[in-house]
């Protein structure tokens, strides 16, 4: 299994294993531990779902601007920039902030203010979180015509809507079709075009895209999960922490593109730091 070590001055003091795959929209090319573990999807499918909330949206006659589409696909820091999209979508489709089941300010609200203004346009009900509003059965048949095979196991995500439960070659597998999908290239032509909506200041998913334009779509996830999609290779990366860190993670996926030889900017931490700003230790990718 692969271990991030954590050095505290030339002393190991932590350690962070991890599973990773690397996927074409054919087949598994290669693993770092277990390509067959099971995780949630967590934040990482949010382009997926902001496509079905467009679906919704323009099959009514109205539409979102591209900034309001990438809102729908982040996993934002609530700077300014950020919640001045969500409040766009709010004001365009005439949506109480109390609506957002996650909170105005909650790092899912561009996503959530998005299934809102579908559930507006389409005279939907508002209670979206249920499991059994049009919205969740339009994702399910979207995974499945993304190559899904079977109904996965699903319960409550962090911000109230689902999440699944799936292998990580699945799951890389649904990204590595996404990005070869017509249906899909306005999603990440947007995503690269305004990336630091994607998450925001020293988020590696924005920093990324905004260094090599239109060369990845990344996404962040919590509980230690990253995916970054190489659109000139048709490659996915998707990676999962063990013990869910976020801190290693940026690192960790960022050792797995070196080794890869695939562009790679110095957007990501390698040191620890003190309350001084002084470097007290290093990440190092290592294996047991």
């Amino acid at each position: 299994m692969p271990v991030i070590q954590v050095y505290r001055g030339d002393k190991v003091e932590s350690e962070h294993g991890f599973d990773a795959v690397l996927v074409s929209a054919a087949a598994l090319i290669r693993s770092w531990g277990d390509a067959s573990r099971q995780i949630f999807t967590r934040s990482l499918i949010k382009p997926i779902q902001a496509k079905v909330s467009l679906d919704f949206i323009r099959a009514a006659g109205f539409n979102l601007s591209p900034e309001q589409i990438v809102i729908a696909s982040s996993s934002h820091n609530a700077e300014t920039d950020q919640l001045k999209v969500v409040n766009s979508i709010l004001d365009d489709f005439s949506l109480d902030p109390a609506l957002i089941a996650c909170g105005h300010s909650h790092n899912c609200s561009g996503k959530h203010s998005a299934i809102l203004a579908a559930c507006s346009a389409a005279s939907l009900s508002r209670e979206y979180l249920s499991i059994e509003h049009p919205y969740h059965h339009a994702l399910a048949a979207e995974l499945y015509r993304l190559g899904l095979k079977q109904e996965p196991y699903s319960c409550s995500d962090g911000c109230g809507l689902q999440t699944y439960h799936m292998t990580m070659t699945e799951l890389a597998s649904l990204f590595a079709v996404m990005i070869s999908d017509p249906a899909y290239i306005e999603i990440i032509e947007a995503m690269n075009s305004y990336p630091l909506l994607v998450g925001g200041a020293r988020q590696f998913d924005s920093l990324l895209m905004q260094a090599y334009p239109m060369t990845y779509i990344a996404k962040g996830g919590a509980e230690g999960l990253m995916m970054v999609a190489n659109l000139k290779t048709g490659e996915v990366i998707v990676l999962k922490l063990r013990d869910g860190a976020k801190r290693v993670k940026s690192y960790a996926v960022a050792a797995l593109m070196r080794e890869l030889d695939w562009d790679l900017a110095d957007v990501y931490e390698t040191s620890t730091i003190n309350a001084q700003g002084l470097i007290t230790g290093a990440y190092v990718l290592a294996s047991c």
